[in-house]
């Protein structure tokens, strides 16, 4: 979802940006939910789901949330940096350092995509952003399939 959310930030920005957020977020949270939990009856291991619950919430709250909170080129990519941050502690919860990493990975690209400030900079960061994550969910299963 963050992969096709770059054009639409490219050519619109702002308040079309947060309508499609409004919308495919939590359809991409439920999403997630459900196959997490589908995967949890598979593989017999379970996490606590009011902590997941909880990131959940936080994730939403501040992506949606800090924009309000900034200005200028930080309001355009801050929910990114959010985003990473909150991967960061469900690869903790999940015992997933490549969940983890690619966390660390989005809030590292988004702050050198600050430092060198270029235009269309929430899109920039939505590819990498989107990049990162569909890299490290092929990554995980096809590591799942081979063990």
């Amino acid at each position: 979802m963050t992969l096709i959310s770059a054009p639409i930030a490219w050519r619109y920005g702002g308040e079309r940006l947060a309508v499609f957020w409004a919308i495919s977020g939590p359809v991409g949270g439920v999403t997630t939910a459900v196959y997490y939990g589908l995967h949890e009856k598979r593989t017999g291991v379970s996490r606590s789901s009011l902590l997941v619950l909880v990131i959940v919430a936080v994730l939403f709250v501040g992506a949606f949330g800090l924009p309000a909170f900034t200005t200028g080129t930080l309001r355009e990519v801050v929910s990114g940096i959010w985003v990473g941050a909150c991967y960061i502690a469900f690869g903790r919860i999940e015992r997933s350092w490549p969940v983890a990493l690619a966390g660390g990975a989005v809030v590292g690209t988004i702050v050198v995509l600050l430092a060198l400030n270029p235009l269309h900079i929430a899109s920039w960061a939505a590819i990498g952003t989107g990049t990162l994550f569909l890299g490290t969910g092929v990554w995980l299963r096809l590591h799942e399939e081979s063990a």
